[in-house]
């Protein structure tokens, strides 16, 4: 291999797997008996580092949570997806980016789709994530590194099932800004929102 080749921007998933699954239903059997609409929590966290040079590790943990209006809880759940990435060659300041937009935009089909069938396997109607702007929340993150730095996650929504969403702006970037009946506001893609 050539030295321009070997100095030329590399990027490339090594493997994709479940570093870490947990399923509670602490309230099982008795809980299969309500029927009240549970209240669904889900909250996200993205974390890197590098394995070796030029081999970073990304996981994205994302814990789903469904309790009654008494605070019983139906289920809690947490993924935490990851995956090995190359990345050579990459200028530092693009570096971030890629490790916090990039690479949790192609992890996070592979977190949704084991929620929802682990959802379904323990017995509960299946949960479907909605799609995530990790680009906003990097941006958020960018901007407001002493607010970063308090927390760990992010809250993605807090929602009850079958919620209608209002309208409240809508981004040129294909997202759409909604806010539901309690008035917690989130980001949903334009052609899946209100009135799409």
């Amino acid at each position: 291999m050539s030295e321009e080749q070997q100095q030329q921007p590399t990027f490339s998933i090594e493997k994709i797997y479940v570093k870490d699954l947990s399923l509670e239903i602490p309230h099982a059997p008795l809980i299969f008996m309500q029927r009240d609409t549970p209240h669904i929590d889900v909250q996200l966290h993205n974390e890197g580092g590098m394995v070796e040079e030029g081999i970073y590790e990304i996981v994205l943990t994302v814990t789903v949570t469904a309790k009654l209006a008494e605070d019983k809880t139906l289920f809690l759940v947490e993924v935490a997806q990851a995956g090995i990435f190359q990345i050579r060659n990459i200028p530092q300041t693009d570096l971030e980016p890629i490790i916090g937009i990039t690479c949790p935009n192609i992890l996070f089909p592979y977190v949704r789709e084991t929620i929802s069938d682990m959802v379904s396997r323990a017995g509960f109607p299946p949960v479907l994530l909605n799609p995530v702007n990790f680009e906003l929340m990097y941006q958020q993150r960018t901007e407001q590194p002493e607010a970063a730095a308090e927390t760990t996650h992010i809250v993605l929504m807090r929602a009850e099932r079958d919620v209608a969403w209002e309208p409240v702006e809508r981004g040129v970037t294909g997202w759409l800004k909604v806010r539901h009946r309690e008035g917690q506001t989130r980001y949903v893609l334009a052609s899946q929102g209100p009135g799409a």
